[in-house]
């Protein structure tokens, strides 16, 4: 077996590039889609009590999720 063309993949590969790459990107998008979710649907938390205040923007958001529930959460 000699070296491959720099750029041909097989289909093995390209497969198991192309899931990869989704992994890492929808892994990378969620706490964003978190906070997000917690910013658009603030004024129904606040109505249950889940939250205090009013987020004043997303990174607000952000920090007082981390504070209040961690970084496992992201």
């Amino acid at each position: 077996m000699g070296m491959k063309e720099k750029g041909n993949l097989n289909f093995t590969e390209n497969f198991a590039l192309s899931g990869l790459a989704a992994v890492i990107s929808k892994t990378a998008a969620a706490p964003i889609e978190h906070v997000k979710l917690l910013v658009q649907n603030q004024g129904e938390l606040l109505k249950q009590g889940i939250i205090s205040r009013p987020y004043n923007g997303v990174i607000d958001c952000a920090v007082q999720t981390f504070k209040n529930e961690g970084l496992f959460l992201f």
